[in-house]
Protein backbone atom coordinates (compact mmCIF):
# COMPACT_ATOMS: atom_id res chain seq x y z
CA UNK A 1 0.00 0.00 0.00
CA UNK A 2 1.52 3.47 -0.76
CA UNK A 3 3.22 4.54 2.29
CA UNK A 4 2.84 8.31 1.56
CA UNK A 5 -0.24 9.88 3.73
CA UNK A 6 -2.37 13.08 3.40
CA UNK A 7 0.03 14.50 6.19
CA UNK A 8 3.62 13.10 5.43
CA UNK A 9 4.57 15.97 3.80
CA UNK A 10 3.95 18.56 6.13
CA UNK A 11 5.35 16.41 8.83
CA UNK A 12 8.51 15.56 6.76
CA UNK A 13 9.31 19.61 5.98
CA UNK A 14 8.83 20.09 9.87
CA UNK A 15 11.14 17.08 10.01
CA UNK A 16 13.63 18.59 7.64
CA UNK A 17 13.53 21.52 8.96
CA UNK A 18 14.03 20.78 12.22
CA UNK A 19 17.33 18.75 11.16
CA UNK A 20 18.44 21.29 9.23
CA UNK A 21 18.27 23.68 12.56
CA UNK A 22 20.19 20.98 14.50
CA UNK A 23 23.09 21.01 11.61
CA UNK A 24 23.55 24.63 11.85
CA UNK A 25 24.11 24.54 15.41
CA UNK A 26 26.73 22.09 14.68
CA UNK A 27 28.30 23.92 11.99
CA UNK A 28 28.29 27.57 14.12
CA UNK A 29 29.88 25.12 17.21
CA UNK A 30 32.64 23.91 14.95
CA UNK A 31 33.66 27.65 14.98
CA UNK A 32 34.73 26.94 18.36
CA UNK A 33 37.42 25.02 20.33
CA UNK A 34 37.23 21.75 18.54
CA UNK A 35 39.27 18.87 19.68
CA UNK A 36 42.16 17.66 17.05
CA UNK A 37 42.38 15.93 14.57
CA UNK A 38 39.55 17.71 12.68
CA UNK A 39 37.57 14.04 11.44
CA UNK A 40 34.36 12.53 10.46
CA UNK A 41 33.04 9.18 10.99
CA UNK A 42 30.95 7.00 8.51
CA UNK A 43 29.16 4.15 9.94
CA UNK A 44 26.44 1.33 8.81
CA UNK A 45 24.23 -0.40 12.06
CA UNK A 46 25.12 -4.19 11.15
CA UNK A 47 21.43 -4.77 13.01
CA UNK A 48 19.55 -2.96 10.24
CA UNK A 49 21.44 -4.62 7.77
CA UNK A 50 20.76 -8.12 9.31
CA UNK A 51 17.03 -6.64 8.91
CA UNK A 52 17.69 -5.63 5.30
CA UNK A 53 17.02 -1.67 6.18
CA UNK A 54 20.25 -0.09 4.03
CA UNK A 55 21.14 3.14 6.14
CA UNK A 56 23.83 5.23 6.90
CA UNK A 57 25.41 7.31 10.13
CA UNK A 58 27.85 10.17 10.64
CA UNK A 59 29.20 11.16 13.65
CA UNK A 60 31.44 14.23 13.91
CA UNK A 61 33.11 16.51 16.94
CA UNK A 62 31.72 19.57 17.70
CA UNK A 63 33.29 21.01 20.82
CA UNK A 64 35.34 19.19 24.27
CA UNK A 65 33.99 15.95 24.72
CA UNK A 66 30.82 16.70 22.34
CA UNK A 67 29.68 15.15 18.70
CA UNK A 68 26.96 15.24 16.17
CA UNK A 69 25.22 12.34 15.53
CA UNK A 70 22.66 10.94 13.04
CA UNK A 71 21.44 8.30 11.17
CA UNK A 72 19.58 8.08 8.52
CA UNK A 73 17.60 4.07 7.12
CA UNK A 74 15.55 3.40 4.14
CA UNK A 75 14.05 -0.12 2.89
CA UNK A 76 11.05 0.02 0.18
CA UNK A 77 10.91 -3.61 -0.66
CA UNK A 78 7.07 -5.02 -2.25
CA UNK A 79 5.83 -7.98 -3.90
CA UNK A 80 2.22 -6.40 -4.52
CA UNK A 81 1.63 -10.04 -6.17
CA UNK A 82 0.82 -11.20 -2.85
CA UNK A 83 0.35 -8.03 -0.75
CA UNK A 84 3.60 -7.90 0.86
CA UNK A 85 5.24 -4.21 1.93
CA UNK A 86 8.38 -4.07 3.59
CA UNK A 87 8.64 -0.12 3.87
CA UNK A 88 10.03 2.14 6.37
CA UNK A 89 12.47 4.99 6.40
CA UNK A 90 13.32 7.45 8.88
CA UNK A 91 16.67 8.04 11.47
CA UNK A 92 18.25 10.29 14.46
CA UNK A 93 20.17 13.07 15.39
CA UNK A 94 21.78 14.44 18.62
CA UNK A 95 24.22 14.81 20.31
CA UNK A 96 26.75 12.19 22.22
CA UNK A 97 29.20 13.34 25.35
CA UNK A 98 32.12 10.88 25.19
CA UNK A 99 34.72 10.26 28.32
CA UNK A 100 37.18 7.99 29.35
CA UNK A 101 40.81 7.20 28.09
CA UNK A 102 40.39 6.37 24.84
CA UNK A 103 37.79 9.80 24.50
CA UNK A 104 41.32 11.40 25.29
CA UNK A 105 43.32 9.95 23.28
CA UNK A 106 40.47 10.55 20.25
CA UNK A 107 37.45 12.68 20.17
CA UNK A 108 34.76 9.52 18.76
CA UNK A 109 36.17 6.79 21.02
CA UNK A 110 35.36 5.23 24.04
CA UNK A 111 32.43 5.43 26.16
CA UNK A 112 29.57 7.87 25.53
CA UNK A 113 26.46 8.72 26.54
CA UNK A 114 24.09 10.55 24.19
CA UNK A 115 20.28 11.76 23.82
CA UNK A 116 18.32 12.35 20.22
CA UNK A 117 15.25 12.91 18.37
CA UNK A 118 13.47 9.92 16.33
CA UNK A 119 11.31 10.49 13.25
CA UNK A 120 10.00 7.44 11.69
CA UNK A 121 7.39 6.44 8.79
CA UNK A 122 6.20 2.92 7.93
CA UNK A 123 3.99 0.40 6.35
CA UNK A 124 4.43 -3.04 6.82
CA UNK A 125 1.87 -6.11 5.47
CA UNK A 126 2.66 -9.67 4.88
CA UNK A 127 -0.07 -11.12 2.93
CA UNK A 128 -2.46 -10.33 5.84
CA UNK A 129 -3.35 -7.47 7.75
CA UNK A 130 -1.19 -4.28 7.13
CA UNK A 131 0.05 -1.40 9.81
CA UNK A 132 1.03 1.87 7.86
CA UNK A 133 2.20 4.77 9.47
CA UNK A 134 -0.09 8.17 10.08
CA UNK A 135 2.18 10.09 8.54
CA UNK A 136 5.37 10.23 10.74
CA UNK A 137 6.13 9.10 14.39
CA UNK A 138 8.68 11.21 16.52
CA UNK A 139 9.99 10.52 19.79
CA UNK A 140 13.76 10.65 22.11
CA UNK A 141 15.89 8.61 23.43
CA UNK A 142 18.59 8.48 25.84
CA UNK A 143 21.57 6.21 24.85
CA UNK A 144 25.11 4.81 26.58
CA UNK A 145 27.64 3.30 24.51
CA UNK A 146 31.16 2.58 23.65
CA UNK A 147 33.64 2.67 20.28
CA UNK A 148 36.29 0.23 20.08
CA UNK A 149 38.82 0.86 17.84
CA UNK A 150 40.36 -1.40 15.37
CA UNK A 151 44.07 -2.11 14.66
CA UNK A 152 45.56 0.38 12.58
CA UNK A 153 43.06 3.37 14.27
CA UNK A 154 40.77 3.96 10.93
CA UNK A 155 38.32 1.76 11.60
CA UNK A 156 36.22 0.38 14.53
CA UNK A 157 33.15 -1.00 16.22
CA UNK A 158 30.24 1.15 17.82
CA UNK A 159 28.28 -0.53 20.08
CA UNK A 160 25.24 1.48 21.57
CA UNK A 161 21.35 1.26 23.42
CA UNK A 162 18.66 3.03 23.60
CA UNK A 163 16.05 3.80 25.65
CA UNK A 164 13.21 6.38 24.87
CA UNK A 165 9.54 7.43 24.21
CA UNK A 166 7.83 7.06 20.81
CA UNK A 167 4.05 8.35 19.77
CA UNK A 168 3.27 5.67 17.43
CA UNK A 169 0.12 6.50 14.95
CA UNK A 170 -1.20 4.05 12.49
CA UNK A 171 -3.72 2.67 10.72
CA UNK A 172 -4.68 -0.25 10.00
CA UNK A 173 -6.08 -2.35 6.58
CA UNK A 174 -6.84 -5.34 5.06
CA UNK A 175 -5.79 -5.75 1.64
CA UNK A 176 -9.18 -6.93 -0.99
CA UNK A 177 -8.56 -8.16 -4.41
CA UNK A 178 -7.18 -4.76 -5.74
CA UNK A 179 -7.77 -2.52 -3.53
CA UNK A 180 -7.01 -1.96 0.48
CA UNK A 181 -9.88 -1.43 3.16
CA UNK A 182 -9.41 0.43 5.94
CA UNK A 183 -10.39 -0.96 9.24
CA UNK A 184 -9.17 0.49 12.78
CA UNK A 185 -6.67 3.47 13.41
CA UNK A 186 -4.76 3.37 16.80
CA UNK A 187 -2.67 5.97 18.91
CA UNK A 188 -0.22 4.19 21.14
CA UNK A 189 2.28 6.01 23.66
CA UNK A 190 5.96 3.61 24.02
CA UNK A 191 8.27 3.46 26.46
CA UNK A 192 11.06 1.14 26.30
CA UNK A 193 14.14 0.40 24.01
CA UNK A 194 14.44 2.54 21.00
CA UNK A 195 17.74 1.94 19.60
CA UNK A 196 20.24 -0.80 19.17
CA UNK A 197 23.85 -0.30 17.25
CA UNK A 198 26.31 -2.53 16.47
CA UNK A 199 28.05 -0.78 13.35
CA UNK A 200 31.20 -0.78 11.70
CA UNK A 201 32.82 2.73 11.38
CA UNK A 202 35.50 4.48 9.50
CA UNK A 203 37.03 7.31 10.88
CA UNK A 204 38.10 9.98 8.03
CA UNK A 205 41.06 12.49 9.43
CA UNK A 206 42.21 16.00 7.98
CA UNK A 207 45.51 16.23 9.47
CA UNK A 208 46.12 19.96 10.45
CA UNK A 209 47.49 21.71 13.52
CA UNK A 210 44.49 22.53 15.61
CA UNK A 211 42.13 21.06 13.16
CA UNK A 212 43.51 22.98 10.11
CA UNK A 213 43.04 21.21 6.67
CA UNK A 214 46.66 21.44 4.60
CA UNK A 215 46.33 23.61 2.12
CA UNK A 216 47.21 22.76 -1.55
CA UNK A 217 51.01 23.81 -1.36
CA UNK A 218 50.63 21.10 1.43
CA UNK A 219 51.28 23.93 4.66
CA UNK A 220 49.09 24.65 6.93
CA UNK A 221 46.05 27.21 6.74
Amino acid sequence: MPLFGSGSHIAGKRLALALALLLSVVVVSRGQTVPSPYCIALRSNLVYDAALVPNIGVELPVYKGLSFSGDWNFAWWKIPARNVFYQTYGGYAGLRYHFGSLAQEHPLLGHFVGVSGIGLSYDFEFGGRGFQCDGWNFGVQAEYGYTLPLKGGKWAFAFSAGIGYLRLKYNEYLPEDTHFVWQDGAARNWFGPTRLEVSIFRVIEFNGRDGGRPDSRGGRR
